[in-house]
């Protein structure tokens, strides 16, 4: 028996296009058929399809195949073609047939029907062989083969074939009537095929990399190409109905690494069988049953009566659930009865190799963990039966709470223990949110006081003013004294006091810079020691929080330090900080004057920063300067003083007239008026946007609040939202809200001056105002409470009194005092003033309302959502009291989301869960009552005839859901 077989789909790695050195191009004709099979075997390659240059070649392929069934390698026939098409580059596509076809008749009708003849071939030479693409296709389908065709970047594309004319893109079109399988060139060209092409041709296609080796000794893969399905050309073929779930491309699917890195967490095996000794006289029963178990989505199937339940049962005994008492079979009145049971024994093998050994009469053990999450039958009838409604949401609150990871229950006993630590995390997530608000408000404040018709005139008379400074100015400019030198002599000074004052403009120059670098540094280590001291404040309250909580952790046996692991390592940011610290330093030594240079009493040191010091050396050319004036002449010593002048008039006039870094200057004047003119109202807007992000940042916070309470009655509603259309009729909405401070209105007017004319003037005018706001906007959705937080800026900008018609008013004016305007922001957009309220509601129904089979899909979409574990999941019968709709609709996407993140395993006789949900692997069971009660099973994939037919032995409507699962594909 192969054991690998029963297991069903599984990722294998495949390569539909390799070539054997019957291709006409390939490198090394001396390889052999066994050098190939095992250079594949090494690569770990379970499918090779053999796509050779316009030849099959028979007597190879057959080889091929008989070597690689010794391992484990399924060789595919295949053929690659060139057809007329693609102008310059010719566009090249495979044929790919099963590996039980019959070759020989295959490659005679290819021969005859496509000139592929050993003597046309000849005769037209290997390079100029082509075909006509659709009819060879039409041929290949007919013979019941597929097609690849070369895409996106890959030599040979169907992208050579332009757009630029609408009759090609016709024909690109009418081609993919025709494809099966894209052959891509690199991994990047999924994305281009899957946002936009497919999309627009109305068709999904599977996209694939191969190899397209043309030499065994130089064997690599580009990608690994992964398929999900048996090592079979009927397991190739479900890729055109799955190609999102069953191709991967890439190192490893993403299951595998779960399975990888989890090995506890899925289920290998089950091995059911007799106790030594046991002599069969209450019945055969179990014996010698070993079921191998894939890491996907299990579906055992059957006909009532013949097992599904007792091998749920015995997953359920086997991985510790705790919900023994609510098994089907294994129970006092049935398979327990007069100890029945204690024949018989399970064996339960994880992917580890661990092996948990089980009599079916023990009991499970409640002080250790479930290893499996199994919800029984009963378990769902006893609740969606329950006529008391308190009892029915009793349990959605403890499914909620049991069934939260242990990251998310916080290590909480309770539901009211966790919801004082929440509020406890989210008050501290929004004080660290709080930071960010309040210097937005300072930031808005400050623009907000600019906006102020005030501060444009007070900037336009400053301006008014520096402008006569400026003229004035200009009046008292240097009158130009020409002078030329008498002597040579003269002409000598004056060049080398040309020289000197050079020397001496790039000595200033330079100690401008590094005074610049000396103010930047100082910014940047200030910067840095704040972020050290914010990095230290917040491991002095990780530190204060494992101390207070030490104590709790520790009488149950566990160490918070092990828990909670938390490490600060300032050695990068010291480092850095005596960077800067260095280069601080440095550009001081630069700077250093005459009188700090003579503080120095090391003899060395004082020589060094002497002879670095930019001001000494300023003092230095200064006076080198004034020693060559005084040899002047008295016409060059007027010319001297003259350029002095001219050179103080204009360092003060460059002063007046500024730039943006100079506040007050002429410069600064003018961009501040055209900032307030051009920029500031833009500027204002984009900053109260960050605020009201940061304020719905805060106000997620306080949803968390509303979702934990949700919770007592609902999952988490960010989690359930995200499948609103999949609910459809079970629309599962939590009436919750954040409810108003009563003393909200009177904090709110008791910012505003009432002096002042404005929309919030008069207690109970104000109170009314602030009412309608409250009222047509509110705060139970971010976009009322943005259109909320929106107009009470407008109602404080505009008054929107009616008897003042929309009269513009000023903020700062509105503000009691102007030193309460950052509080008042604060308050109003901390929304310190709301408390969570809830009430859930299902489909605008109450829970009193709902019927068993509402109830019954409301609990299995819990437990499918909700459980965060990722121990396999076993359900027993989940569809009953629903309709097959309702199956189709929810149940099958919802397992079919659940099956990516953990391994599950589903007992039905509903042909939608099991076929329309893409089982990796049915497990059709079958119990001989007349045979002493004899357990048998067969196991596989899908795409397995005998569990096709078993499968639609069993399943009423089986056929009709495999129909739904192609069109459901073809309709893409």
């Amino acid at each position: 028996m192969n054991y690998n077989s029963l297991k069903g789909s599984e990722w294998r790695k495949w390569d539909l296009h390799f070539h054997t050195p019957s291709s006409y191009d390939y490198k090394n004709k001396g390889i052999s058929d066994e050098e190939i099979i095992e250079r594949l075997s090494k690569k770990e390659i379970f499918v090779v399809a053999i796509t050779d240059h316009h030849l099959i070649d028979v007597d190879r392929i057959k080889k091929l195949q008989d070597l690689g069934s010794k391992k484990n390698i399924t060789v595919l026939p295949g053929i690659e073609l060139r057809c007329e098409l693609g102008g310059s580059e010719s566009i090249h596509f495979i044929g790919i047939f099963s590996e039980e076809s019959n070759i020989d008749d295959i490659w005679t009708d290819l021969q005859s029907n496509c000139g592929l003849k050993p003597s046309q071939v000849i005769k037209k030479g290997n390079e100029k062989v082509y075909v006509d693409l659709n009819d060879t296709a039409k041929l290949i389908h007919s013979l019941g083969g597929l097609i690849s065709i070369h895409a996106g970047s890959k030599t040979n594309t169907i992208e050579n074939i332009t757009n630029s004319l609408s009759y090609k893109m016709a024909i690109k079109v009418d081609l993919v009537e025709n494809i099966d399988i894209y052959e891509l060139g690199k991994i990047e060209d999924q994305k281009g095929y899957s946002e936009n092409v497919f999309p627009n041709i109305g068709k999904n296609i599977p996209m694939i990399i191969c190899s397209d080796n043309h030499n065994i000794n130089r064997y690599s893969l580009k990608e690994n190409l992964w398929i999900k399905s048996n090592p079979t050309f009927e397991g190739l073929k479900q890729i055109i109905y799955e190609p999102n779930e069953r191709v991967f491309i890439g190192d490893e699917p993403e299951l595998l690494k779960r399975v990888r890195e989890n090995k506890l967490k899925f289920i290998t095996s089950l091995k059911i069988t007799q106790v030594n000794g046991y002599d069969e006289k209450y019945g055969v029963w179990f014996k010698d049953n070993y079921i191998p178990m894939n890491h996907g989505l299990v579906a055992i199937i059957g006909n009532r009566g013949k097992g599904k339940s007792a091998i749920a049962d015995i997953l359920g005994l086997s991985g510790n659930s705790y919900r023994y008492e609510d098994f089907s079979f294994i129970k006092a009145d049935r398979f327990l009865k007069d100890g029945l049971a204690e024949n018989f024994q399970a064996e339960l093998e994880w992917e580890s190799g661990e092996k948990i050994p089980k009599n079916l009469s023990d009991q499970i053990d409640r002080n250790s963990p479930e290893r499996v999450r199994y919800i029984p039958q009963n378990f769902f009838e006893k609740l969606t039966n329950n006529l008391e409604n308190y009892q029915f949401e009793k349990t959605l609150e403890d499914i909620v709470f049991s069934y939260l990871p242990e990251e998310q229950n916080s290590g909480k006993s309770s539901f009211e223990e966790l919801l004082d630590y929440k509020k406890k995390n989210i008050e501290r997530n929004i004080s660290v949110i709080f930071k960010d608000l309040n210097k937005l408000n300072e930031q808005i404040i400050s623009l907000e006081k600019k906006i102020h018709p005030d501060y444009k005139e007070q900037i336009k008379n400053k301006l008014d003013l520096k402008s006569k400074e400026l003229e004035q100015h200009e009046k008292i400019k240097p009158q130009k004294v020409d002078v030329t030198p008498e002597t040579d002599e003269q002409k000598k000074l004056t060049s080398e006091l040309n020289r000197l004052n050079g020397e001496l403009d790039d000595i200033i120059k330079n100690i401008k810079e590094n005074e610049a670098k000396n103010k930047n540094f100082k910014i940047e280590i200030e910067e840095l020691n704040e972020i050290k001291d914010d990095i230290n404040a917040f491991d002095q309250e990780i530190r204060k929080y494992k101390f207070e909580n030490n104590e709790k952790l520790s009488k149950y046996g566990l160490d918070i330090n092990k828990i909670l692991k938390f490490d600060v390592d300032f050695t990068t940011l010291n480092d850095r900080i005596t960077y800067k610290e260095n280069d601080l330093k440095n550009v001081k030594d630069l700077l250093v004057t005459n009188n700090e240079i003579e503080s120095i009493f090391n003899p060395d040191e004082r020589v060094r920063v002497e002879n670095i010091s930019l001001r000494k050396k300023e003092t230095d050319k200064k006076q080198e300067l004034e020693s060559i004036k005084k040899k002047l002449s008295e016409p060059e010593i007027k010319y001297q003083k003259y350029l002095e002048s001219l050179k103080a008039w204009e360092e003060q006039k460059k002063q007046l007239v500024g730039d943006e870094n100079n506040v007050y200057s002429i410069k600064w004047l003018n961009d501040e008026l055209s900032y307030i003119n051009k920029n500031l109202s833009t500027e204002l807007i984009t900053l109260r946007e960050k605020r009201i992000n940061k304020v719905l940042e805060i106000y997620s916070q306080k949803s968390d609040l509303v979702q934990i309470y949700s919770q007592i009655k609902n999952a988490i509603d960010q989690e359930i939202s995200q499948y609103k259309t999949i609910l459809g009729g079970y629309d599962i909405s939590i009436e919750a809200a954040l409810k108003l401070d009563q003393g909200f209105y009177e904090k709110f007017l008791g910012y505003i001056h009432q002096g002042v004319n404005g929309s919030f003037r008069g207690t109970d005018e104000g109170k009314n105002v602030l009412g309608k706001l409250i009222s047509n906007a509110g705060f139970n959705s971010e976009d009322k409470l943005k259109i909320l937080l929106k107009d009470i800026i407008k109602y404080l900008e505009v008054d929107k009194r009616e008897k003042y018609d929309d009269e513009l008013r000023n903020i700062k004016d509105q503000i009691l005092i102007e030193n309460n305007w950052l509080e008042f922001y604060n308050y109003i957009f901390l929304l310190n003033y709301l408390e969570p309220f809830y009430e859930l509601k299902i489909s605008n129904k109450q829970l009193a309302q709902l019927s068993p089979g509402e109830k019954g899909a409301l609990l299995i979409v819990f437990y499918l959502l909700l459980d965060k574990e990722e121990i396999p999941l076993i359900i027993d019968q989940p569809e009953e009291n629903l309709d097959n709709e309702s199956i189709y609709k929810i149940l099958t996407h919802f397992i079919k989301l659940t099956k990516k993140k953990r391994q599950v395993i589903i007992v039905t006789h509903n042909p939608n869960l099991a076929i329309v949900g893409d089982a990796e692997q049915i497990i059709f069971v079958s119990m001989d009552k007349k045979n002493g009660n004899k357990f048998s099973y067969e196991a596989g994939a899908i795409e397995d005839s005998k569990i096709n037919k078993h499968a639609s032995d069993v399943l009423e409507g089986t056929l009709k859901a495999f129909d739904i699962r192609r069109l459901k594909y073809l309709q893409i």
